[in-house]
C-alpha cells in the first residue's frame, strides 16, 4: 500500500490489488488499486471501484481518472478520462474529460473530449460561465484568462467567475499559449503573460489585472 497527504490532512491510501487472467494461451497478470481517503479525526472512506486513480484532492474534491476506457462504443480506441468526486466518493462529474485541472476558487478547468474546447465547471458540477473556449487558464484571483468564443471574439479576454468581461487585449499584444501553464495566474494582483517574437522565441511580461504591462521589459523566464 501506498499513502499520500494532502491539503487539511487528509490522507489518500491506495492499495495494490493483483490478479491473474488466464486464457488458453497464456496467463497475463494484471494490476488494480483500492483507494480509501482517511480523514484528519482518522474516519475511512472507500472510494468506488470505478475510480482507477486519484491524481489530486483540492478545496474538497477529488480529481481521478480511469485509463484505457474504449469511447463511443470503441470507434476512437481509447483514452484516460478524468472526472471528480468528493470527499465521500459521490461522483460530481463522472469521467469524461480528455484533460482536466484541479479545483481553484471553486472552478474547474475542463478541456471537452469530443471538441477539445475548454469550459469550468463548479463544485455542483454545473458548467459556469456556460460557454467554451479554444483556450483557457484557471482562476486566480476572482479573474481567468480565456480566448476563442463567439461571445467574446478570438481576443484574450479576463472574465470574472460568473463570465462578465474585465478587460480585453489583441492578440498580437500576448498569447495564450497552453503549453506554457504558468501564464496569466495572477498573484497579489500581477501575473506573467507570454508575447513570441518574430523567430518564435518566447518572451514573458508582467501584467496587472487590467491586461496593462507594468514595465515594457520583456524576459526569457519568469520564476
Amino acid at each position: 500500500s501506498e499513502i499520500d497527504v494532502y491539503e487539511d490532512g487528509i490522507a489518500v491510501v491506495k492499495k495494490w490489488m493483483g490478479y491473474h487472467h488466464v486464457d488458453r494461451h497464456t496467463v497475463k497478470e494484471y494490476w488494480k488499486y483500492e483507494w480509501e481517503i482517511i480523514d484528519r479525526h482518522g474516519r475511512v472512506t472507500a472510494l468506488s471501484p470505478k475510480i482507477e486513480m486519484v491524481d489530486d484532492i483540492s478545496e474538497g474534491i477529488i480529481k481521478y481518472h480511469i485509463t484505457d476506457s474504449p469511447l463511443f462504443d470503441g470507434r476512437y480506441g481509447s483514452w484516460d478520462l478524468y472526472g471528480f468526486c468528493d470527499m465521500k466518493g459521490n461522483i460530481i462529474k463522472k469521467a469524461q474529460y480528455s484533460w482536466a485541472d484541479s479545483f481553484r476558487e471553486g472552478r474547474a478547468l475542463v478541456r471537452v473530449l469530443e471538441t477539445g474546447a475548454y469550459e469550468y465547471i463548479t463544485m455542483a458540477g454545473d458548467v459556469l460561465p456556460k460557454h467554451t473556449f479554444m483556450r483557457a487558464r484557471p482562476f486566480s484571483e476572482g479573474i481567468a484568462a480565456v480566448y476563442g468564443n463567439d461571445n467574446y471574439g478570438f481576443r484574450i479576454s479576463f472574465i470574472d467567475d460568473i463570465g462578465h468581461i474585465k478587460c480585453q487585449f489583441d492578440r498580437a499584444f500576448g498569447d495564450l499559449d497552453m503549453r506554457y501553464d504558468n501564464s496569466y495566474v495572477f498573484c497579489e494582483g500581477v501575473a506573467n503573460a507570454i508575447k513570441k517574437d518574430s523567430d518564435g522565441s518566447v518572451k514573458y511580461f508582467l501584467i496587472n489585472k487590467k491586461g496593462e504591462p507594468l514595465t515594457e521589459k520583456t524576459y526569457d523566464a519568469i520564476t
